[in-house]
């Protein structure tokens, strides 16, 4: 008897490419629903918002990015370089007054924006 169908290992192959799919489209949805749902008064917040594959504790105040879509591409292309899987990727904004936005502190996002969107990914995703 034969084997007919695809060989083993290109199954495992395509195993590897659909779960970097998934991280890449994953990592996405969170960029994107963090960022543009961080409240905007400056769009130092949201200018803030930076990927990185170790902890980066910096943030400038002169970053601004009132529409975030910026930072959005900025933040994609580290993150579509980067993700693999078993990879780590720091997603962070370490402005001092985050933690207060992230808890309602602005009337712009009451529920916060991180929490808000890994709510957004496990119903879209599953978990």
């Amino acid at each position: 008897m034969s084997w007919k169908g695809k060989k083993p290992s290109d199954f495992a192959v395509q195993v590897k490419l659909d779960g970097e799919k998934l991280i890449k489209d994953m990592g996405m949805d969170l960029i994107q629903g963090v960022i543009v749902g961080t409240p905007v008064d400056t769009g130092t917040a949201r200018g803030n918002w930076r990927a990185s594959n170790t902890p980066d504790y910096k943030y400038d105040l002169k970053d601004q990015d009132a529409s975030g879509q910026g930072t959005i591409n900025k933040v994609y292309v580290f993150f579509s370089q980067n993700a693999k899987l078993g990879s780590l990727i720091y997603l962070q904004n370490n402005l001092p007054y985050i933690e207060r936005l992230e808890n309602g502190w602005s009337d712009q996002a009451p529920q916060g924006m991180v929490s808000t969107t890994m709510n957004m990914i496990k119903q879209k995703y599953g978990g």
